[in-house]
Parts: C-alpha cells; structure tokens; sequence
C-alpha cells in the first residue's frame, strides 16, 4: 500500500491515497481522448482529503484550475514512478513543474484592442470548464487546435460588468453559453480575433500563470517545459517539447493488462 504526505498549495492541502483496483477499472474504461473527464475521476479517486484554505471554504474539486488538478495527478505520478522527478518526454518533471509560482488572483486586467473601448479581464480555466469544453468539443467530427483557443477563451475572457454564466450550476446551459461566446469570437474579423488571441496568451494565459505554464494542442491542455533545451544521461543536448501527463500513467502496466488496456506506440 502507497502513503502520501499531506501537501500544501496557495488554496488548499491536499493528501493522496492509493487507487483501488475497481477505481483503475473505471479509470481505464474511459475513452482516451476525454482527458479532462478522466482527470477528474482519477482526483476523484485519489484524493484521500483536500481541505481549502481562508478564502476558498466554499469550494469544490471543481473549482480546481487546470494546473492545480494536472499538480495533484503529477504528485500521484511522482509517488508511483522509480524517481520522484519522473521522464517526461526528453526530460524530467522539475524541466516543467514551478511551484514556486503559486495561484495569486482568480482575475485580471489585461486590456483592450485596437479600435474597442471594451476592458478584458481573464479568469483561470478550471475543471468544471475544461469538461464542458472538452464535452461540447468531442461532439465535433474533429477538432483542431483552434477549437480549444476558441472555447478556452470563450469561458476565460470577460468584459468589465459582463454578464456570466456559473460553470458549477448547470453544465448544459454553460455548455450552450460558451457554444454561443465560441461562435462569437469566430465571427470577429481576423485582424480584431488575432488581436486578442494575443492578448489572450501574452497578457492573460501568462498573467494568471501558476504551477505550470500551459498551452493547447488539438487534444486539450500541454505543458509547456521551462528552458528549451536540457541535458541527457549521455550529455547530450536535446530539445524539451510541450508535455501530457495523462491519468492513466499513474496505473501500473500488471493493471492495465488485467483489463485489457495494452499501450502501443506510446500511447
């Protein structure tokens, strides 16, 4: 049996405990490519305890931001691997984790566009967006990288004194809300659209930074490593590339064949 130390973060202390056996089943029996969906099962099942510190008592798991849910999954990772600073890719975990760069504002200014007088202001992504997002999404025939900045920045971006739907209330009608904001944003002509998608990764994405630095893929979230370039065993320079951690990497390969569940080209 695992035993996991209690962790602190900026909002909360979290402790861990092993998955169960039926807990990897469930894990394991989730398509692969609702990778929020699964992340979410597997904080369910992992978190022995998570107690929000002042200011946050109200609330949820599903408040957890992206990097606080990919944070808790890691730790799991760390506990389970032969090194706590596990391979990821051609690197290691610490090529990629910041902790000293904790959660500081659920909100920020980051400006205006050219030509508009309208004021944005970012909010973190967290879990109970990114599984509507990702929901709404794997509706599609297919989905390309622009369709998570689409929707990402649907559900992070506000005007000042913008009207906005809670997340945490009812899932269908966000999930409605954001097809309309998503739809909106696709309609801007494209000089106005670049200019806040710009604004959007610049001043929001890295204002609101914390953990770790992440980014999209056609898939949903990556990581990406802080230097570009690290050494390997050999001493050898090679290129750190963006990163996945996915749940079911905390599952032990005896377990995953148990059920069937065999990885073929690194998958």
């Amino acid at each position: 049996m695992l035993y996991f130390q209690p962790v602190r973060t900026a909002r909360f202390t979290f402790t861990l405990q092993e998955l169960t056996i039926g807990s990897v089943r469930e894990l394991l029996n989730i398509p692969p490519n609702l990778l929020e969906s699964a992340r979410s099962a597997f904080l369910r099942y992992a978190i022995k305890e998570l107690v929000w510190h002042q200011g946050y008592e109200e609330n949820t798991l599903a408040h957890l931001t992206a990097q606080e849910r990919l944070f808790i999954e890691a730790t799991y990772l760390s506990s389970v691997s032969d090194s706590p600073d596990f391979e990821v890719g051609n690197g290691h975990y610490t090529d990629y984790l910041q902790v000293e760069k904790q959660y500081k504002l659920k909100e920020i200014e980051i400006g205006k566009i050219p030509n508009d007088d309208d004021v944005w202001f970012i909010q973190p992504i967290t879990g109970a967006m990114l599984e509507v997002i990702e929901d709404r999404l794997f509706m599609q025939d297919s989905v390309m990288r622009a369709d998570w900045f689409f929707y990402a920045m649907a559900a992070q971006l506000f005007r000042k004194d913008e009207e906005t739907i809670s997340p945490y209330l009812n899932a269908v009608n966000y999930g409605d809300w954001l097809d309309e904001r998503a739809a909106k944003l696709q309609a801007l002509p494209e000089s106005a659209f670049s200019a806040l998608l710009t604004m959007f990764i610049y001043q929001g994405i890295n204002g609101i930074s914390h953990l770790f630095d992440i980014n999209f893929d056609d898939k949903g979230i990556v990581v990406q490593p802080l230097h570009t370039f690290t050494e390997n065993t050999k001493g050898e320079e090679v290129e750190l590339l963006p990163a996945r951690f996915r749940s079911t990497d905390t599952i032990s390969t005896p377990a995953k064949h148990l059920f069937g569940k065999f990885e073929h080209n690194g998958e």
